[in-house]
């Protein structure tokens, strides 16, 4: 036991100091040790679970074999997380745009262009759209025209709903300003719609994802359950048992992302990536 410890808190020590060592370093650091230092702090996370979660299986069921194989699972953590963050973003930015629409064409309504209507969303616009709105205005306010100013706007976005709208802006700039609120509001129409059938559908792809996941921890938690019995470990500590669990990690993965390719929504090309309906300077 005082054995086990010692290598738990080495173990600890040797991960704090890594974490350490790459976190109190300059910023303006070499872009070399940038590089490292980025790919540091990318693999660490995935270190970090590795080795937690294969002490804490260890500790449970004394077998290395099968500490392993699920240790290896455990990787999927991180990524999981990032995953879910990254499509929080993208859901949070295209929830936001209808209502940034709706404030543009308030702007409008009340007397102000549309430029200056884009420049107060710095202040009072949806919180998810800010940074984008920031390097807009502050082209604006660079004296760049508004086709550049838009064209940076969605090159930072970088996603399909974004270039539809910089496109939409720019022809609602173009018509003039008897149109735009007809423009924009048809606009912040279609934008809901598109937004409330992508809900749905990601719902009812949701309830099927988490079957799938369900269905793939299912057996390995089974195993964790046998591996309480010294029969279970010693079955799996032969050549047969640690192929059959490299088998069962390598099935579950390939699963894993088999799932997670026909279960999720398919990314929009973005057409309108570098076309502008105006022509503009470079």
């Amino acid at each position: 036991m005082n054995r086990e410890f010692l290598i738990y808190f080495t173990t600890l020590m040797l991960l704090s100091g890594f974490y350490l060592l790459f976190k109190d370093q300059p910023i303006n650091a070499q872009v070399k040790y940038k590089v490292k230092r980025k790919l540091a702090q990318r693999i660490f996370p995935f270190l970090l679970v590795f080795i937690f979660g294969y002490l804490i299986i260890y500790t449970i069921i004394k077998s290395i074999e099968i500490s392993l194989a699920i240790a290896l699972l455990f990787l999927f953590i991180p990524y999981l997380q990032e995953k879910s963050q990254a499509r929080k973003r993208s859901k949070s930015i295209r929830s936001a745009w209808p209502e940034m629409i709706d404030q543009l064409v308030t702007g409008i309504q009340s007397g102000v262009s549309l430029t200056e209507a884009l420049l107060t969303m710095r202040t009072r616009g949806p919180n998810p759209l800010k940074p984008f709105i920031e390097i807009l205005s502050k082209s604006l306010l660079d004296g760049d025209n508004f086709e550049v100013a838009i064209r940076k706007m969605k090159t930072a976005c970088n996603l399909a709903e974004a270039d539809q709208i910089a496109e939409t802006l720019i022809l609602a700039k173009t018509l003039g300003s008897k149109d735009i609120g007809i423009v924009l509001r048809t606009l912040s129409q279609f934008l809901r719609e598109d937004l409330a059938i992508r809900i749905e559908i990601e719902a009812k792809h949701g309830w099927i994802k988490n079957s799938a996941v369900l269905a793939a921890v299912a057996p390995w938690l089974l195993l964790l359950i046998l591996s309480t019995q010294p029969e279970t470990i010693a079955a799996y500590s032969t050549g047969i048992g640690l192929t059959i669990l490299l088998a069962g990690v390598l099935l579950t993965v390939a699963a894993f992302f088999w799932m997670e390719k026909v279960g999720t929504l398919p990314i929009r090309n973005r057409v309108l990536a570098v076309r502008v309906l105006a022509a503009s300077p470079s």
